[in-house]
């Protein structure tokens, strides 16, 4: 239906969890100088990552905060996806959105920027992870999918 697929959910609340606090503060040091859309610097030549429904980069926000700038092709897409982040509310380890807009046809969410790496270049570069350290990454990610249902998110 367009929201979020379990795994990108799964993804994005396995990286949020993992974020380093010295990892955030060297990239909200960071000055992108990129193209200005609804007031966000985003930067386009440092893309995080795409999908089957847009791209994603690093963007500036005020105070010079780093995010997640997803630009999705359809704006009715984005605007499901902000629709389930605002119902599902705020958790410690799901990445929060910041704001939402469409500009020209498009769709832009700006969401928290969650630097930890993805949970699957973890397990490949491993090839397994240990007991406690399996446990640090699945309570947290367990926790925020019992916290997604209980909003009444699920995929």
């Amino acid at each position: 239906d367009g929201i979020l697929s379990p795994r990108t959910q799964l993804a994005q609340v396995a990286i949020a969890s993992s974020v380093s606090p010295t990892r955030r503060a060297h990239m909200a040091r960071r000055s992108c100088g990129g193209t200005i859309v609804a007031g966000y610097e985003i930067d386009k030549t440092d893309q995080l990552g795409f999908g089957g429904f847009g791209k994603v980069f690093v963007a500036r926000g005020e105070n010079n905060e780093a995010l997640a700038a997803k630009r999705c092709e359809d704006a009715a897409n984005a605007a499901k996806e902000a629709e389930v982040l605002q119902t599902v509310g705020a958790h410690p380890s799901i990445a929060q959105l910041r704001d939402h807009y469409e500009v020209g046809g498009r769709g832009w969410l700006f969401v928290e920027l969650a630097t930890g790496g993805e949970l699957t270049d973890r397990l490949v570069d491993s090839g397994r992870l240990g007991e406690a350290e399996a446990r640090e990454i699945f309570v947290p990610l367990v926790d925020a999918l019992r916290h997604c249902h209980a909003r009444g998110v699920r995929s």
